[in-house]
């Protein structure tokens, strides 16, 4: 039994979302502690930033795709909810979360200290 190309573009978004941004997120841990303890804070932020929106991409491209082989079929519809609703939580919780705010803040006042 051979998979239509939605139902092999669903199996992937399912799969990157389910599986493949928690091991992204388990691969760079190392990277954001070590940049989280170094005293120049600003490039875990930029790490976090590039991270969800690389998150966002991938989810926008599948979708994307999904729309051109098959637009009004169901998978395709709630693979587009998922996508704004996932890039909608990650921006706002990568934003407005406290360790983010406290983080940010830090890092404005470490950068107006130095100037």
């Amino acid at each position: 039994m051979s998979l239509s190309p939605l139902q092999r573009l669903v199996l992937l978004f399912a799969l990157f979302n389910l599986a493949g941004i928690p091991f992204l997120r388990w691969v760079l841990r190392p990277a954001f502690v070590y940049l989280n303890d170094a005293p120049p804070y600003w490039p875990s932020v930029v790490l976090g930033i590039g991270f969800i929106l690389f998150v966002i991409a991938v989810n926008i491209s599948f979708t994307v795709r999904a729309s051109r082989v098959e637009g009004n079929a169901a998978p395709a519809r709630i693979m587009a909810g998922w996508t704004v609703f996932s890039a909608i939580c990650g921006l706002l919780l990568g934003a407005v979360s406290p360790w983010s705010i406290m983080r940010s803040l830090a890092l404005m006042v470490r950068l107006q200290l130095g100037s």
